[in-house]
């Protein structure tokens, strides 16, 4: 029998990917206009004793708002390894005015964010997480916080699940949603013809298109 594969040092994200075909047969894709960070796929973390496919299902509905979508087709895995002083939060932590447990906490780091790290002191490493603005332009930072984290709280190691959901259902051509403290639009645009998207999505799309011809 197969072991389940090692998941605890690795922050698990999920993309999906929800197509449909159009009145004209070309496949289209449902894609996120977030007010503050551009054209996306729906995406997100799996939260601690989740299953990948769970979460894709969630976040899937979390953030487009449709109830009714199949179940989520496995695409392909990609495992990536952050270069310093890039890092990721592996878990939901309190941030430290000092690198003890016994200092002062005034701010939590959720996980799934995207940290850096600053400088590091016995079990704690000092993170930096910057929120931007960077849509439409100019970009500026519009929050920033910087204290101290368990080391254990931190990874270099993130594995991603691409996805592939095949909505069959009706929908009007764009929608809002409310989701994640912001309003965003919701739209579906030709896979062969899509709209600039943010890095480093951008580069998912190869996924998608190889999950299409393989479906």
């Amino acid at each position: 029998m197969t072991s389940p594969p090692n998941h605890s040092d690795a922050l698990l994200k999920v993309t999906c990917f929800v197509t449909r075909a159009s009145r004209s047969t070309v496949a289209e894709v449902l894609l996120i206009e977030h007010p503050h960070a551009g054209i996306q796929y729906p995406a997100g973390t799996v939260e601690p004793g989740e299953e990948p496919t769970s979460a894709a299902a969630r976040e899937a509905r979390e953030e487009t708002g449709l109830a009714e979508l199949p179940a989520p087709h496995l695409i392909d895995v990609f495992e990536e390894t952050i270069q310093r002083p890039a890092a990721t939060t592996l878990s939901t932590t309190p941030v430290y005015l000092r690198p003890t447990l016994g200092s002062a906490s005034w701010a939590t780091l959720r996980n799934g964010i995207g940290v850096q790290i600053d400088r590091e002191q016995d079990d704690f490493v000092q993170a930096t997480y910057i929120e931007h603005n960077r849509w439409p332009d100019p970009q500026y930072i519009s929050a920033q916080i910087t204290g101290w984290v368990p080391r254990r709280a931190v990874t270099q190691r993130r594995r991603r699940f691409f996805y592939l959901l095949p909505f069959e259902g009706e929908t009007p051509s764009e929608w809002m949603v409310a989701a994640d403290h912001h309003m965003w639009r919701l739209f579906w645009a030709p896979v062969e013809a899509l709209p600039q998207i943010v890095a480093p999505q951008d580069a998912w799309s190869q996924y998608l298109r190889f999950g299409l011809t393989n479906l």
